[in-house]
């Protein structure tokens, strides 16, 4: 979606026309994180702290990345005190024979609230994207110093509701007919929500942005930009997703004898997708006497059209499949069928799924790298290339098609280094934080030593809020997400506190699959330690 330019991809690139994959992660998220069936979440806030701890590291260092990209166009030498909502025709090139012409000075304007102020505009930048605020009503704040990571935003505030819905639903697990109804529900209200957004807001619009005055242009992007960033319109297909695991939990499709028939269904959503995907690129490209004919009037032509209302078709048509994605989802789940089959392949597995969270979150950074180093130096920056409206996002990094493979496997280069060398030591600093792990929370050491049955389940508790059961595995009881190195790092500080001179390994633990398995890791521990005389 974010890598080549449209001239590159042709017609290819009308498949950015419909992003339905957007709303599909967040119901995908849910789905996952309830699909384990842990035991109610007895400590909500320790497990909104400790979900938020475990992801934030990787997060905090995007955005490191991104403002060093950042300042590499914005200083205060290149700042601009005359603000614009939308493009302008200097932005790359000093000269309107485009390509032809000398390209501008790199260069930054302040953000909607900070026009004619630099540091203003990056100080509240920074605190924007370091707490995580970055959706509706605090986009104004900041500028865009990470493209895309107003996901991880969104993300958070599922997080915050993910304890009391889990809790909800998981005490209606059994009632499978009441789950299906709210599935059905919910699934309605949002085609509901954004149905009703595309025909209130279509035609405010339609003026000539040059045309605008200070306070329609406000009006204007605080209704589509504000929209596309407010956090409860993405956070329903999250509580999508959850219910829906609840429905699967209900019926066990997988154990019935009509497994291979929800095979079927899924492969026919798929084909669903790719025929909707093939109707996208067959409209071919449009031009000032050309438009698509699978779009409304109002945004059938990215020339003639408000650029605002095109994008804002896009974000509507896009969640419109919503009914085809939940049901994809319940009926992959399975395993049965082509299409599951395909994402079991090990490339997606084994390479790729283990770097998604870090290649989403870095391939801005390494594609401008790329960018600058494949094009003496020019820089793909936000102000550059910005999009006719004002937008979270430039146009897509103009590169060539055939670089695509080349950029992605950078990223996940990039990515697997940070992970493995990097990360671990960002992470252990905050978890800690986010959890309360540090030296005034866990004491000064007990009067009596816990026995490794008690320490493990006051890890689960600490590290997830969870009170699982001797029976649970690392998955149910959300230790899974949280990463082994670090649920080691917690039992072995833990343990020093009890004055227990043993330690853990990774090694050993990750082979472990339920809390009994690892109280046996523990006890291991200890008697090689009082084996050897330590």
């Amino acid at each position: 979606m974010h890598i080549g330019s449209h001239d590159s991809w042709g017609v290819l690139s009308n498949l950015r026309l419909s992003p339905w994959h957007v709303h599909t992660f967040f119901s995908l998220a849910g789905y996952i994180m309830a699909s384990p069936m842990s035991p109610k979440i007895q400590h909500k806030f320790k497990y909104v702290r400790a979900r938020i701890g475990s992801i934030y590291s990787l997060y905090f260092l995007a955005v490191l990345f991104g403002l060093g990209n950042l300042l590499v166009s914005c200083r205060p030498s290149t700042f601009r005190e005359d603000f614009s909502w939308h493009s302008k025709p200097d932005d790359l090139f000093s000269s309107t024979e485009s390509e032809s012409g000398q390209r501008s000075d790199l260069f930054c304007e302040g953000t909607p609230l900070f026009p004619r102020s630099y540091w203003g505009s990056l100080i509240f930048t920074l605190l924007s994207y370091f707490s995580g605020l970055t959706v509706t009503p605090f986009w104004v704040l900041n500028w865009w110093l990470g493209y895309y990571l107003w996901f991880f935003s969104i993300y958070n505030q599922c997080l915050m509701i993910y304890p009391a819905t889990y809790n909800f639903l998981h005490a209606r697990r059994k009632q499978g007919r009441f789950l299906v109804k709210l599935v059905v529900a919910l699934v309605l209200a949002s085609v509901a929500i954004v149905v009703t957004m595309w025909f209130v807001t279509r035609y405010t619009t339609d003026d000539d942005e040059n045309d605008r005055t200070g306070s329609d242009e406000w009006l204007h992007h605080a209704i589509v930009l504000g929209f596309y960033l407010f956090s409860p319109f993405w956070m329903i297909y999250f509580v999508i997703g959850i219910t829906l695991a609840f429905v699967y939990d209900a019926y066990r499709p997988k154990e019935t004898h009509h497994a291979k028939r929800y095979g079927y269904i899924a492969d026919i959503c798929t084909m669903m997708i790719l025929a909707l995907s093939i109707i996208q690129v067959s409209q071919g490209v449009v031009d000032e006497t050309r438009n698509y004919f699978f779009r409304p009037s109002e945004a059938n032509n990215s020339y003639l059209d408000d650029a605002s209302t095109n994008r804002l078709w896009d974000t509507v048509y896009g969640r419109l499949f919503c009914p085809i994605t939940s049901l994809w989802i319940y009926t992959l789940s399975t395993g049965e069928g082509v299409t599951a089959k395909f994402l079991r392949s090990e490339i997606l597995v084994s390479t790729l799924a283990p770097n998604s969270y870090g290649c989403f979150l870095f391939h801005q950074m390494v594609g401008q790298w790329y960018f600058a180093a494949t094009r003496n130096g020019l820089w793909w920056n936000w102000w550059s290339y910005r999009k006719t409206m004002y937008w979270f996002s430039p146009k897509p990094i103009p590169v060539e098609w055939f670089e695509y493979p080349y950029i992605v496997g950078l990223v996940i280069l990039f990515t697997r280094f940070i992970t493995n060398h990097v990360e671990p030591h960002v992470s252990r600093f905050f978890v800690g934080i986010g959890t309360g792990i540090n030296d005034s929370h866990i004491g000064e050491g007990n009067d009596e030593i816990r026995s490794s049955s008690e320490l493990m389940l006051a890890v689960v508790i600490i590290l997830t809020g969870v009170e699982a059961t001797m029976n649970n595995t690392s998955e149910e009881c959300g230790l899974g997400s949280i990463g082994m190195p670090i649920v080691v790092s917690t039992l072995n500080k833990m343990l020093a506190k009890d004055r227990v001179d043993a330690t853990v390994n990774v090694s050993e633990m990750i082979q472990a699959r339920t809390i009994a398995d690892m109280v046996a890791v523990i006890d291991t521990a200890k008697s090689r330690a009082s084996d050897s005389g330590i």
